[in-house]
């Protein structure tokens, strides 16, 4: 027998075993090439899943960066705004001259100081929670397509909120001053009020506004997007403005909206403790003041007509406002709120 004849004999007696082997080999082969290449697909997905995260979060960064320059810029034309509508300082002025009916001023003063000092609460908190939608709802959109919409388009839509600034002021400012005007009425000028006493006023205003049939936290959306203002021929223009809306509209901006009012009304309060702690030429102590002289400043007691010029002060030059946007620009629940609505239209289309 030649070797060609053992070896044809070996390959028909072990052919079976060869083809199991052949074909697990053959799989091997296979399998391992398309785990190959599953792996490689894997790696390729995970690099433009992580390049598209880096570049959505810069693209979000910008717009939190734009979104707080914006307030910024606007917060300075709400001031000019306000004290426009809300004129304390002509009174004031008035009140130099000594004039026969300053108590009549000084009835009005109080009112206006506080209704000014309420406005400027109720319109940050509105204008920078509007601003913070439109922001993230328009860098939603322009982070799936740059060039989905023109700038005029843009310059429309941001415009919305210039709409506070305009009717909204006028009615803020008018609901507020005839609440004042109840809570106040009877109270005199000179009456004595701790710290706690303000709380309670501001709490009472507070109270008044979030059950009116006019609050305007309840119509916000109505303040910022007229039904005038939809363009038929600007589908996009709309669908962000409806967006807009419904969004102003929600339950959850009127818990945010009401949370920030409240944390405003305690930063003034916080502000007025500093007087109430260390101006000893207008306060009073109580009489049974202990022989070491020291006064929680819960217990000093003010006369109402020397708070109504610092409160004037805080609300005009610059000290209140300020902290009341740093405090709201960082406010984390705000900042969530938008990072949310950013995410969502990013998504969306």
């Amino acid at each position: 027998m030649t070797i060609f004849s053992k070896v044809r004999g070996f390959l028909s007696r072990n052919r079976n075993k060869f083809l199991v082997g052949g074909a697990v080999i053959g799989g091997t082969v296979l399998l391992t090439k398309y785990a190959q290449q599953k792996l490689k697909d894997w790696q390729e997905k995970e690099t433009r899943e992580f390049l598209e995260r880096t570049r959505k979060q810069q693209h979000f960064e910008s717009t939190e960066i734009t979104c707080n320059q914006t307030i910024l810029s606007l917060i300075m034309t709400m001031n000019e705004a306000l004290s426009e509508c809300v004129n304390t300082e002509e009174i004031i002025a008035s009140l130099r001259d000594n004039p026969d009916n300053k108590l009549e001023l000084w009835e009005k003063l109080k009112v206006l100081v506080l209704t000014k000092a309420s406005c400027l609460i109720y319109l940050s908190v509105m204008l920078v929670i509007t601003l913070r939608i439109q922001l993230n709802v328009l860098g939603g959109y322009l982070f799936i397509d740059p060039m989905s919409i023109p700038s005029e388009v843009q310059q429309k839509y941001l415009h919305l909120c210039h709409n506070l600034l305009d009717t909204g002021l006028n009615n803020i400012s008018s609901l507020i001053k005839t609440e004042y005007i109840k809570i106040l009425g009877p109270m005199e000028l000179k009456k004595q009020l701790k710290l706690k006493d303000f709380e309670n006023i501001f709490w009472a205003i507070q109270t008044a506004i979030a059950t009116h049939a006019k609050n305007p936290i309840n119509h916000l959306n109505y303040l910022v997007v007229e039904d005038g203002l939809y363009d038929p021929h600007e589908s996009v223009l709309n669908d962000m403005m409806k967006a807009t809306a419904d969004l102003l509209e929600s339950d959850e901006v009127k818990a945010l909206a009401a949370h920030c009012i409240n944390r405003g009304f305690v930063q003034l309060c916080d502000q007025l403790a500093d007087y109430y702690g260390k101006n000893d030429r207008i306060k009073e102590v109580p009489a049974d003041t202990p022989l070491n002289g020291f006064v929680h400043p819960g217990d000093v007691q003010m006369p109402l007509a020397k708070l109504i010029p610092i409160i004037n002060g805080l609300t005009s030059k610059g000290s209140m406002p300020d902290k009341l946007i740093q405090q709201l620009i960082s406010n984390d629940k705000l900042k969530t709120f938008g990072e949310n609505i950013y995410e969502c239209f990013s998504h969306s289309k």
